[in-house]
């Protein structure tokens, strides 16, 4: 492995991502611990409660993902389906400051931009949940 290939390793995000009302969204991987088929039978809230998103207008399948906050694990119901991908560094964007000021969905973090710009991913952060 030369320098190179060392650096494009570390160049890439793993994200977990899901449905959520109309949008693809993704917490960062190392922030999920598992996704399950089927919930464990404690209350589990969906995803679009817990972001401010507008819950999805058709029936949607639902899966729980387990996910490490500071205060120990907590599981939430999100649409399916949920998928494991590995974006390049440079397809993600931070939100611009006036956005990230006036957004009212809780603990979006930043956008991803998919196969050649063609999906939108709003990545959020679990710790803030």
């Amino acid at each position: 492995m030369n320098m190179g290939d060392r650096e494009s390793e570390h160049d890439i995000l793993n994200i977990v991502t899901f449905t959520a009302g109309k949008w693809r969204a993704g917490f960062e991987a190392r922030t999920v611990r598992a996704s399950r088929p089927e919930p464990t039978g404690a209350a589990c809230a969906n995803v679009e409660t817990l972001l401010g998103l507008e819950p999805p207008t058709e029936i949607v399948t639902r899966q729980p993902l387990l996910l490490k906050q500071a205060d120990g694990n907590r599981e939430i119901l999100v649409g399916s389906p949920v998928d494991l991908v590995s974006l390049p560094a440079n397809a993600i964007h931070s939100l611009p400051s006036l956005l990230a000021a006036r957004c009212k969905l809780n603990g979006l973090s930043a956008l991803a931009l998919e196969h050649d710009a063609k999906n939108v991913i709003l990545l959020f952060s679990a710790e803030k949940l």
